[in-house]
């Protein structure tokens, strides 16, 4: 038994490195498409493609990246600087931060921190889907209450709190 389940934490994670792949892959792929059309149509246009093509990529299924590696993360950032860059007309060795800050877009571990606390702070007011709401509980367990704090939910069947937010 344990060895079918070490089985498919490596299928997990295999799928998961394959589905981040895919997604920077894709992401580079419309950039540059996009870069070839950027003579062709206006600011707004240009600003409206890649936020539906290249940032919804970005965010999508991104809280399951909160504990990706480093070179992940910094991949992703990468498609994101490269999509300021084009929005901005700036050259390829321009520094990022100065045009996220200009387009006022979080870097890309902010927004991953971001929707998680989001969606903490839905389910900590009840307006979370009800999937969601069953995942995690408050720490009212007398016997967690030593190493929680007010904000800290616990996993149910888990001893370990998370507190969401640092």
């Amino acid at each position: 038994m344990i060895h079918l389940q070490n089985r498919n934490i490596v299928r997990d994670s295999v799928h998961k490195l394959a589905h981040e792949n895919r997604k920077i892959n894709l992401s580079f792929f419309h950039l540059r498409h996009f870069r070839q059309l950027c003579r062709y149509i206006n600011y707004d246009t240009l600003y409206m493609l890649i936020r539906a093509l290249i940032l919804s990529r970005l965010d999508y299924c991104n809280s399951l990246m909160a504990c990706s590696s480093q070179s992940t993360l910094s991949r992703l950032q990468r498609v994101q600087d490269a999509a300021a860059r084009l929005i901005c007309a700036a050259s390829a060795r321009t520094h990022a931060a100065p045009l996220l800050k200009q387009l006022h877009w979080l870097p890309v571990s902010s927004r991953i921190q971001f929707k998680l606390c989001t969606l903490m702070f839905d389910i900590n007011h009840g307006t979370a889907p009800q999937y969601l709401s069953e995942l995690v509980r408050c720490c009212d367990d007398t016997r967690l209450r030593s190493v929680c704090v007010e904000t800290s939910f616990h996993v149910p069947g888990s001893m370990k709190p998370t507190n969401p937010f640092p």
